[in-house]
C-alpha cells in the first residue's frame, strides 16, 4: 500500500470518526475545528461520508490549484542567472 487509507472498515467511504482517526494518527493534528472543516468540504453531498467520488473531485481540484500556482510562480520568478549577474566592477547586482 503507497499510504495507509482513512477508511479502516473498507467500506469504500470515510466516516467522521475515521477521518478524525485518520488526522490524528497521520496527519498528527488536533485541531478538532479545523478537521471539521476540511471534513465538511469534502462531503460534498452532506451525508456524513466522504465517498471515493467526493476524495477524488476534491483532490482533482487541490492539483488543478497546485499546479496553476506552480506556473504562476515560474512565470513570475527571476531565474537566479539574473539575480546573480554581477555589474562591471564586479558588484553583485
Amino acid at each position: 500500500m503507497l499510504c495507509p487509507s482513512p477508511d479502516e472498515d473498507g467500506s469504500g467511504e470515510i466516516s467522521w470518526s475515521e477521518f478524525v482517526a485518520f488526522q490524528v494518527r497521520i496527519v498528527r493534528t488536533l485541531d478538532v475545528e479545523g478537521i471539521r472543516q476540511e471534513f465538511h468540504q469534502l462531503d460534498q453531498n452532506e451525508d456524513g461520508k466522504i465517498s471515493r467520488t467526493e476524495f477524488m473531485r476534491a483532490s482533482l481540484k487541490r492539483v488543478h490549484v497546485w499546479h496553476l500556482c506552480m506556473y504562476t510562480i515560474s512565470k513570475t520568478a527571476v531565474p537566479h542567472q539574473v539575480m546573480l549577474k554581477q555589474t562591471s566592477d564586479g558588484a553583485n547586482m
